[in-house]
């Protein structure tokens, strides 16, 4: 199966500004290489056909840093509309993947599961983690019924939902 990674990275990255000094987050080093630079390996290794990248205009020199690399394509969010809105504008066909770029993997990503699963038995699928208690207002929660998703909540309170499946990341 083909299939698409998309990696949406226009957001402004507030929380971040202390660490970057305004810098694009994305292009933080870790290991001797962009922070976006592991999630485009993990999507190529992984067997994406294709690697999609939403900037915002603010972060043409992240384009530029990263340009040149084979099975890579730029597409700009003109606004912030969010991570749904940054997938349409990837312009791309099913089967798509979406990678948040500040979620790392080490050293085994779930996007070769994931696409085994779509491929085989699923329509979507989304990686989850099981957290603790005091961390659940930190995730968008999954609840499942079985191995199906019922509810996708935004950073609940742990007194609000049963469930301790967060979404980490991988769609």
């Amino acid at each position: 199966m083909q299939w698409t990674a998309v990696i949406p990275a226009a957001g402004l990255g507030k929380r971040m500004r202390a660490l970057t000094g305004g810098a694009p987050k994305e292009m933080l080093l870790l290991g001797g290489k962009p922070v976006l630079q592991w999630a485009i390996d993990e999507a190529k290794d992984s067997g994406a056909s294709e690697v999609v990248v939403v900037l915002s205009e603010e972060k043409r020199e992240v384009a530029e840093q990263l340009a040149g690399q084979p099975g890579i394509r730029f597409e700009w969010q003109p606004f912030p509309g969010g991570m749904g809105h940054a997938v349409v504008c990837a312009r791309c066909n099913p089967p798509v993947f979406v990678i948040v770029g500040d979620t790392l993997y080490w050293p085994e990503s779930p996007l070769s599961q994931l696409a085994a699963k779509v491929e085989s038995v699923a329509d979507a699928c989304i990686s989850l983690e099981t957290v603790g208690d005091s961390e659940v207002s930190q995730y968008g929660v999954a609840e499942l019924v079985g191995d199906r998703v019922a509810r996708l909540l935004e950073k609940p309170k742990a007194s609000e939902t049963e469930s301790r499946s967060a979404i980490d990341g991988r769609y």
